[in-house]
C-alpha cells in the first residue's frame, strides 16, 4: 500500500511507454521509475510548434498520441550536413 501511495496512478503505462523508446531501452526499472517521476504531460495545438530548428535542445519530447511534421528551416539545413533524415 505505501508503494502505491508514492507513485504517480499511471505510473505503469508510463513505464511502458518508456521501455518502448529505444535510446531508453537500456535503463533499468529504478532508472525508468525515477525518469517517468520527473515527466510531465504537454499538449500542442494542431499546427502549434512544440521546437524550432536552430533554438536550444533542453527538453526532450516523446510522442504518444498525434502527428508530428518536421519542416527544416533551408538555411540551418545546409549547415548542419551530419543530419541525415530517414526515407
Amino acid at each position: 500500500m505505501f508503494c502505491s501511495i508514492l507513485q504517480k496512478p499511471n505510473n505503469k503505462g508510463i513505464i511502458k511507454v518508456l521501455r518502448s523508446v529505444e535510446v531508453l531501452r537500456s535503463l533499468n526499472i529504478g532508472q525508468l521509475q525515477r525518469l517517468a517521476d520527473t515527466l510531465s504531460t504537454v499538449s500542442f495545438a494542431d499546427g502549434e510548434h512544440a521546437i524550432q530548428q536552430g533554438n536550444a535542445g533542453d527538453e526532450f519530447f516523446i510522442i504518444t498520441q498525434g502527428n508530428v511534421r518536421l519542416f527544416p528551416h533551408p538555411r540551418l539545413w545546409l549547415r548542419k550536413r551530419s543530419f541525415s533524415p530517414r526515407r
